[in-house]
């Protein structure tokens, strides 16, 4: 399988925040109040996008079924957003009998795949 970049695509991220405060504190030691309250943020961010770019005949990720267009999402439920190209063709593409579970968005739908790497220039 190879992997180029596509672009950039907008993701969003919820956050969630926690932050601690003193309530009601008395002078003895056991009756003190603490108050935690939670913030929910959304946070937009600008990533690269990675696509399938060609799969060659007989390789374990045409087989499982990835087109060409695939936009990766995660590799190993690594977000690929997050990786060098090189580190996730490495991902993808590292030991013969390796098992590798890529998550891909194709036409707003998410799909999974499992692949076990092979050599297939024997």
């Amino acid at each position: 399988m190879a992997l180029q970049h596509g672009g950039l695509r907008y993701i969003k991220q919820s956050r969630v925040n926690a932050k601690k405060g003193l309530g009601n504190v008395s002078n003895n030691s056991f009756a003190s109040n603490v108050t935690v309250s939670y913030d929910n943020e959304v946070v937009i961010s600008l990533v690269p996008q990675i696509v399938v770019s060609n799969l060659r005949e007989g390789s374990p990720a045409k087989d499982a079924g990835l087109k060409i267009g695939d936009v990766i999402l995660e590799v190993n439920k690594k977000e690929a957003h997050k990786y060098k190209l090189q580190e996730l063709t490495h991902m993808v593409d590292d030991l013969p009998g390796k098992k590798v579970v890529v998550l891909v968005e194709r036409r707003g739908e998410r799909l999974l795949f499992n692949l076990r790497i092979k050599n297939l220039f024997k």
